[in-house]
């Protein structure tokens, strides 16, 4: 198990590293640093991706880069 530290890492470090060269535009992480009522989160993030189509989409997912990812 992570820390979160680790987790905020891992995720803007190398899971940008490998998700970035699919091309999609725009590329978001959005991490959860509290909530409102101060309770735990439940979940630590999401990320949003956007390609210019759905082909493109396949296309990146198809290759080996996004084998990887």
């Amino acid at each position: 198990e992570l820390t979160w530290e680790e987790f905020v890492r891992l995720w803007v470090d190398e899971h940008t590293r490998v998700s970035v060269p699919l091309g999609m535009s725009p590329y978001r992480i959005n991490i959860v640093t509290d909530t409102p009522d101060g309770r735990a989160p439940a979940y630590d993030g999401s990320a949003e991706m956007y390609w210019s189509s759905r082909a493109a989409l396949d296309a990146a997912l198809a290759s080996d880069q996004g084998v990887l990812a």
